[in-house]
């Protein structure tokens, strides 16, 4: 029965019964459904967003557990020289 479900009927199941594992059923569904690029980040480059950046532009940082841009952010201001102008 369970090979006869569809990745989403897969995931509503572990919901149901096993809501502590559904992360896990959720990222099977979108890698399924939708393709592994779905699931991976993609490259970021500071230097490019910030070319891309303007006054009525910024770039907004969405972070996730982990990740911390602030010393990516200082290289960045020190290789422009505006590190003295940068405060965290």
């Amino acid at each position: 029965a369970w090979l006869q479900l569809t990745q989403f009927q897969r995931a509503l199941v572990v919901l149901c019964c096993r809501s502590h594992h559904l992360t896990f059923a959720l990222k099977e569904f979108v890698t399924w459904e939708l393709g592994p690029q779905f699931m991976d980040p993609p490259f970021f480059s500071i230097r490019e967003s910030a070319v891309a950046a303007t006054a009525t532009t910024p770039v907004i940082f969405i972070l996730s557990p982990g990740g911390d841009p602030v010393s990516l952010l200082l290289t960045h201001a020190a290789e422009q020289g505006f590190a003295n102008r940068l405060k965290s």
